[in-house]
């Protein structure tokens, strides 16, 4: 147990970075433009070796067929959200409202992996020096494309006439563009 927590090599590193950039912009009187941008990126590495001095489960005395491998990992999501607000005051008690917005999201992620074994002594530790490659893999996975791309999701509409409610109207605009909603 001792030369395994000593002889063995396993490096991780672990980077994260979070993000958001608000804005807010006046376009006209009473009418605002809110703008929101967010990223959340995760990257992930972890290289391991194991020398010829370590016992494995095939070869139970050492000398042992030494094994390295480097796993990547990159992920990264953004959101990108927009909203339009319009509110009007008329004669003090009537009030108009209005927002609409949209938003758009993307996530995907890197992976790679390359193992090896053969390494012709345990000087050099790297993937590179090994004689043989065991197991490799690549991938680039989407995992949220766009999930409303550039889509209207609310729309909504108040009216105010003397401190009573007299219309509501909402209308979500879907990615099937079917759904439409009015109460009054």
């Amino acid at each position: 147990p001792v030369a395994l927590a000593n002889e063995k090599e396993d490096q991780m590193k672990r980077y994260r970075f979070l993000g958001n950039v608000y804005g807010e912009y006046e376009l006209y009187k009473d009418l605002k433009l809110k703008t929101n941008f967010g990223v959340d990126f995760n990257s992930y590495s972890r290289s391991y070796y194991r020398p010829s001095t370590l016992p494995t489960s095939l070869d139970r005395v050492p000398p042992s067929v030494p094994e390295g491998s480097k796993r990547d990992k990159n992920m990264l999501n953004w959101v990108w959200e927009n909203t339009l607000s319009y509110v009007k005051t008329f004669k003090q008690d009537h009030h108009l409202s209005a927002v609409a917005g949209w938003s758009a999201q993307k996530e995907s992620a890197n992976t790679s992996l390359i193992a090896g074994n053969g390494y012709p002594n345990d000087l050099v530790h790297t993937i590179n020096a090994a004689s043989a490659i065991t197991n490799w893999s690549v991938h680039s996975i989407p995992i949220k494309e766009n999930i409303c791309s550039l889509q209207l999701f609310v729309l909504m509409v108040l009216l105010v006439l003397e401190k009573t409610i007299v219309g509501e109207h909402s209308l979500p605009y879907l990615p099937d563009g079917m759904s439409v909603k009015k109460t009054l």
